[in-house]
């Protein structure tokens, strides 16, 4: 039986986010095809994100473990100065060690699974004995680009840079267009990265991936009220429309948007919270349609799990959706995104379904699946 360690940072373990949809597909397919899978964060996790963990878990097939000692991320002085971002969180990278370093006295690992820079500061100096995969999207994502009034951006570009080159190391992402990016030597990295893998995820709700009889009504926004998920054009949508407005987010978020709509005087609006599951997946199918603004998306599994079951809209000045075929959305300027959200919303379910978004989304989640299945078959431990 193989193990894989799965590392991931406390902060961005979310049940409702990218890095948690990643984690619990990650960990639920490979679970089934024998594999042991190891959860590994630098510190404890409590609330709703306890709760999604624990609902992962299948000892001893998929475990937790976390430093249960951490270092406080609070004595970092340049995270509490205006420098935050631009900082190397040193005592982060010392709770991924310890913790690390206490699981690899016990178990050899078959691979590891990293997500946040931290951990492969701490691992990649490690001696190993087994391949290390950083799972990422977009390069530009991860690195900042670099505006003239940053002072240590460049040289936080620098540290995390030189673990990417390490022998052991692979750069993972989910799609060919992120391998070209990351190999290209564009702003900000001054050189582009060669060791780079195409390792799609598959989809975290398996019965996204099932055809959907739900009467459907309103229109779908998914995310928080960031900056780069321009929740405000969905806003302006949703006004000028006079559609039925339906919002998954986060509890912070959720005040926001609840205030927003009373102030603009739309009454007609469904938000969820950190909604995972059968409520996710009858939340999703229920919608009429979806509008994905988005200047920045991620890991796309909102993209994916939304065009497979209706039409989505998204703005044509954000290059995420290019990793896309183009022929199962609608792409559109922001002066035309009112006229096309209400075109579109009356297309019928049926007529969406008989597009092939569907079956396109279907053949991206196998691919994803044969990806991982076949990691698991082929990669030894060093140890061996």
């Amino acid at each position: 039986m193989k193990r894989v360690a799965f590392v991931i940072s406390s902060q961005h373990l979310k049940p409702a986010g990218g890095i948690g949809s990643l984690t619990k597909s990650f960990c639920e397919l490979l679970s089934q095809h024998d594999t042991i899978i190891d959860i590994i964060a630098d510190k404890s996790i409590r609330g709703s994100t306890r709760t999604f963990v624990e609902d992962i878990l299948l000892p001893p097939q998929i475990n937790f473990f976390c430093n249960t000692e951490p270092l406080k991320y609070e004595d970092n002085a340049i995270e509490q100065s205006q420098f935050n971002k631009e900082g190397v969180n040193y005592q982060k990278i010392i709770n991924f060690q310890k913790i690390f370093v206490e699981r690899s006295r016990i178990v050899d690992y078959d691979f590891v699974v990293v997500h946040t820079q931290e951990a492969m500061a701490a691992i990649a100096t490690l001696d190993t004995k087994c391949p290390v995969y950083l799972y990422t999207h977009l390069y530009k994502q991860v690195f900042s680009e670099i505006n003239i009034t940053d002072s240590f951006l460049p040289v936080y570009h620098t540290f995390y840079n030189q673990f990417l080159s390490y022998d052991n190391v692979t750069v993972a992402t989910q799609c060919e267009r992120n391998k070209r990016l990351l190999n290209d030597p564009i702003p900000p990295a001054s050189q582009g990265i060669d060791n780079v893998e195409v390792i799609p995820m598959p989809l975290s709700d398996r019965n996204l991936l099932v055809k959907s009889t739900h009467e459907r009504e309103g229109v779908l926004f998914i995310g928080a009220t960031s900056l780069h998920k321009r929740y405000k054009h969905f806003l302006k949508v949703i006004k000028a429309t006079g559609l039925p407005a339906r919002v998954m987010t986060t509890q912070t978020s959720a005040r926001t948007f609840k205030k927003k709509f009373e102030e603009m005087g739309i009454t007609d609006y469904d938000i969820r919270v950190d909604i995972t599951g059968q409520e996710k997946v009858d939340f999703i199918t229920s919608s009429r349609m979806c509008f994905m603004p988005s200047k920045v998306e991620c890991y796309s599994f909102a993209f994916q799990e939304t065009i497979a079951h209706m039409p989505v809209v998204v703005l044509d000045d954000q290059i995420w959706s290019d990793s896309f075929d183009s022929q199962y959305f609608f792409k559109v300027n922001k002066k035309d995104m009112v006229q096309t959200v209400k075109d579109v919303y009356n297309i019928t379910p049926k007529e969406w379904y008989s597009t092939g978004a569907f079956e396109y989304i279907l053949d991206i989640d196998k691919t994803a699946q044969n990806a991982w299945i076949a990691k698991v078959t082929e990669e030894k431990s060093r140890n061996v």
